[in-house]
């Protein structure tokens, strides 16, 4: 043991239920990001300068949608690299939000096209700094530079992308 290192010792261990646990470990609102349905599993994020995660379908009876917020209890450990990740322990429907992931803006939507070359579709577009991808662009079947009022999530590296536009 080194020098003014503070250790530990358990001396009595106690088993106790979930409901008397959870309170004791840190907890957050998150924000589903992204959905893989092959990998069975869900990302979230805490908003920017934060970690995120990934919780497994069979962790939890939960099946969220993306912008869906939810409250999750967790503890932070770090990977071999020595990163800090998060370990989630139990996850829950909140109607609390997180401003800090997600978030409602208005704006002047501009189409882009891949080359400069218009083919009919645009490949993606910008609402200021926030991106849309395509796919985006085609579930509310826009066409054409518009004001819109959009939902964006934090992408992480001080980006965002719009998740859905309110006609």
């Amino acid at each position: 043991m080194k020098k003014n290192e503070k250790k530990v010792v358990i001396a009595n261990i106690e088993k106790v239920n979930k409901e008397t646990a959870l309170p004791n470990f840190n907890s957050g609102i998150v924000v589903v990001d992204d959905i893989n349905k092959q990998k069975k599993l869900f990302h979230y994020t805490f908003g920017q300068g934060k970690i995120g995660g990934i919780v497994f379908f069979n962790d939890t009876v939960l099946r969220p949608e993306v912008g869906q917020c939810l409250k999750i209890f967790y503890c932070v450990t770090k990977d071999r690299k020595g990163e800090k990740r998060s370990i989630v322990l139990n996850v829950e429907k909140t109607t609390e939000m997180n401003p800090n992931a997600l978030k409602t803006i208005q704006g002047r939507l501009e189409l882009k096209y891949k080359d400069g070359s218009w083919d009919g579709s645009p490949d993606f577009a910008f609402i200021g700094d926030y991106y849309v991808h395509r796919s985006v662009l085609c579930e509310y079947n826009i066409t054409a530079d518009c004001n819109v009022t959009a939902d964006v999530i934090y992408a992480g590296q001080g980006k965002w992308k719009v998740i859905k536009i309110h006609q």
